[in-house]
Formats: C-alpha cells, structure tokens, sequence
C-alpha cells in the first residue's frame, strides 16, 4: 500500500512518459526490468532544467501538489558536466522559480558528511587539491564574482579565499584568510591585516558626516583588553583636519620611531621633543652627532624659519634666503642681513663692509684692532713738517688740511674710524712740534728783551 501511493505522488509525471513499471516484490523500476534500488527510475532524459514554458522537458521525475502550481522536478545532466538538479517552479510557467527549503523547521544540514555537527551547514571534503569545497558565483556570462574555500597541499595550509574572477589560480584572490591573518591584494599575509597594492590601499568613508561638521569623521584606534582607547588615528572638522592621538587620558606622550628608536615625543604637556624625549620647552632640539640642529631647502626664495607668538600682530619674527643671502625680518621689514661674501647689514640688505649699519651706533667702547700706520712717525728726526707759510697756503687754496678727506669725499665714501683717528693724531702731533717751536721763539724773544731791558 505504502509503495503505491509512493508512486502514485511522486512519480505520476514519469510513469506517463517510461510507459514501463517493474515490480520485484523489494525493489520498484522504472524504465528498467531490473530495478537495484527501492525505486529505482531510468531513462534518456539528460540536460539542465528549462527556464521557460511549461514542458520539463529534462526532468526524471515530478512532486507536484494538486492544490497549487508548485511543483519539485528532479533530474540529471550528462556530458563533461555530469551533476543531478532539483527544481522548485511553477508548473504553467516553469521561469517562474520558488524557494528550496532544506529543514525549515530546523536541524543541521551536511554536505560530504553523515554527522553535521556546525548549524546550518556542514560541509566537509575529505581529499586536498586546487579544486574548492565551498563555491558561490554568479553567473552572467561569466563567473563573476566567486568565493571559494580551498585547500593546497595539506590540511594546515587552508584559507578563505575571495575572488572576483573566475581561475582556479592563487594569484587572483582578493581576500584571504590563512592561520588567523588576513591578506587583501597577497597570498601569504604575515600580520593579522596586511594590504598590498600600487595605489590607494585603505580608505575610510563617512557615510553620515561631512568634513565640514565638528566632531570625528573616521578613525582607526588602537585597544587594550579591556577596550580602553591606547591610541587612534583619523580625520575631524575643517578645523582638525588630521588627527593622531595618543591615550586620551594623558598619562602617555605621543612617540615617533625611526630604526627602533624615539626620534620625536609630544609630550603630555604639548612640549615637542626631536632628538630628546624629556622636552623641558615648547620645542627642544637636540643633535648628539654635529652642530646642525636646523636646515631648511627650498625654492628661491623662500622662508627658513618663523616665529610668532599669540599676541603679535603681522608675520612676526622670520628668516628667509635668496640665492645665497640670508635676511632677518621683523614686521616684514629686513633687520638685518648676512650676505653670502660674509658681509653683514644692519639696516641695509646690501653691505659692502663685514658689518654696515645704517642708522645710529649706542656703545660704551669700541675697539679698533690692526690699525697700521700709526702717527708716530711724525716725531722721527728725519720728517718733513710743513712749514705754517706753507700750510696757510695749502689752507687757503683747497680748505682743508693736507692729508685729509674733504667733506664731498667723506659724504661719498665714509670714513674708516681707525684711518681717521691716525690721521687726526698725525695733525695734533705735527700742531705739538709747532707748539714747541713756536714756544722756544716765544723763550728766545723774551730772553732778547730782558737782556735790553738790562743794559
């Protein structure tokens, strides 16, 4: 009794079409006289499920109900592509397809397996080789894309493997999962996320948030066990626009390490250290190897150094380089300039001594050093002193003193403290020998006059 309401539900569409029913009192056939299974149903019907009309025109066999169109056809494909089908459909419109529930109730379900023991599904494989266990594609003229489980060439060596063109090939995975890492762009990825690849590697996106509004855009941070925040990194408002931020409750500074060790510190208090980790001013500098703690290179010209504090209006205090001068700015006006022969201008930017200054000097001494020709040779027996007729006369014609600048040269060219300072000596020592001379004519005049008085 039970095999023939079998039969007659779930194989009335084929017993139509094979026209032959074998009986063995164990075994059911049909299509065939020698029937090795319970039922055990044959025939010359091979290919894929139609996808149109209302003629399975490839199924083996048919569960349909009476009440509605649903049907359950079952079939097989021969050829290079040999595989069975099932086909949930509706029987007047066979491209009208319906769900396929396996346990909806619920239960494991095993693929490769007679003990699932993973919800929902269990797939197991029990050979290794470049073909995958797991395969979902779709196709539309190609399969693209797919993702696949594969193993290689023994059991430890397995990973998760996404990829958007169809190959069997390793290189074309775009994801892989292997012992715990995860590798995008490579195939063996060393660390838990490693990105390989010849442009952008990592973008983060907002999908709520413009730049222009405060707060935190997209961060990636760094935890502990415990989920405090050790670090993180990422983007704010169009005033913060890049953030890197250490422990947000400021018992760490902020290092940055070159070859293992710490080459810059933001410390806890905002002080900036490069070559020392115990900053004690905003910015410290420290180099252990040479002299240069600074050096700036850049288009020509432009600014090597700027400084500014919070209640200083215009640009503040700034150098700057032009080919090879360097100039000195304060409220965008050069102070001061050091030119690359050496010379130094102070209210000038072209001096043309080791230090001009335009303006006025405030000092409590200055010294001049290697001074030559120094005035004492006007006391030497053999100088030349020129006579006071002779010096009236050289007065009266170029008026000033011999040897001495006059003041259209002085106004042109300046004059050198030390040059001058000989000079005027050389005229006070030769207006001495006059002095002396013109006393001892005073001394012998009023001898002259005592001796006549006397007589």
């Amino acid at each position: 009794m039970k095999r023939i309401v079998l039969l007659s539900v779930v194989l009335a569409f084929t017993l139509n079409v094979l026209g032959q029913v074998t009986d063995t009192g164990n075994e059911v056939g049909i299509g065939n006289t020698n029937p090795s299974q319970k039922l055990n149903v044959q025939g010359d019907f091979i290919g894929f499920p139609v996808a149109s009309g209302t003629n399975q025109t490839y199924g083996i066999y048919r569960i349909e109900s009476t009440q509605t169109n649903s049907i359950l056809d079952f079939g097989l494909n021969g050829g290079s592509e040999a595989s069975s089908w099932i086909q949930a459909t509706n029987r007047t419109s066979l491209g009208t397809n319906y769900k396929l529930l396996l346990n909806p109730n619920g239960g494991n379900v095993g693929i490769g397996t007679t003990n699932p023991n993973y919800a929902l599904l269990h797939l197991n494989r029990n050979s290794f080789g470049e073909s995958s266990m797991l395969s979902f594609s779709v196709k539309d003229g190609t399969y693209n894309p797919r993702i696949y489980f594969k193993h290689h060439t023994s059991e430890t060596n397995q990973y998760l493997e996404f990829t958007s063109t169809f190959s069997t090939q390793v290189g074309y995975a775009d994801y892989i999962f292997s012992n715990g890492n995860m590798g995008i762009g490579t195939i063996d990825p060393n660390y838990k996320l490693e990105i390989v690849g010849d442009g952008t590697n990592l973008a983060l996106k907002n999908e709520t948030q413009s730049m222009t509004e405060e707060g935190l855009l997209n961060t990636i941070r760094g935890l502990d066990k415990d989920n405090n925040v050790l670090w993180y990194l990422g983007d704010g408002s169009s005033t913060k626009r890049v953030l890197l931020t250490a422990r947000g409750d400021g018992t760490y500074p902020l290092d940055f390490e070159v070859n293992s060790q710490t080459r810059m510190r933001i410390a806890t208090n905002g002080f900036v250290g490069i070559g020392t980790i115990d900053p004690n001013t905003p910015i410290h500098i420290y180099n252990s190897t040479n002299n240069t703690i600074f050096k700036g290179e850049s288009g020509d010209p432009y600014v090597l150094m700027n400084l500014k504090d919070n209640t200083t209006s215009g640009s503040g205090y700034f150098v700057s380089r032009s080919g090879d001068n360097t100039y000195f700015y304060t409220a965008d006006n050069a102070r001061m300039t050091l030119l690359g022969n050496g010379n130094i201008g102070i209210g000038t930017t072209s001096p043309i001594y080791k230090l001009s200054v335009k303006g006025t000097i405030g000092c409590g001494e200055v010294i001049v050093e290697n001074v030559t020709g120094w005035a004492d040779f006007v006391f030497e027996d053999d100088y030349h002193l020129m006579p006071l007729q002779e010096l009236d006369s050289y007065i009266q014609e170029n008026k000033h003193l011999p040897e001495i600048p006059t003041a259209e040269e002085v106004q042109e060219n300046g004059i050198s403290v030390g040059e001058m300072n000989a000079k005027l000596l050389q005229k006070i020592e030769e207006l001495t020998l006059h002095t002396i001379e013109q006393q001892k004519i005073i001394e012998s005049l009023l001898n002259r006059v005592e001796n006549l008085e006397n007589k």
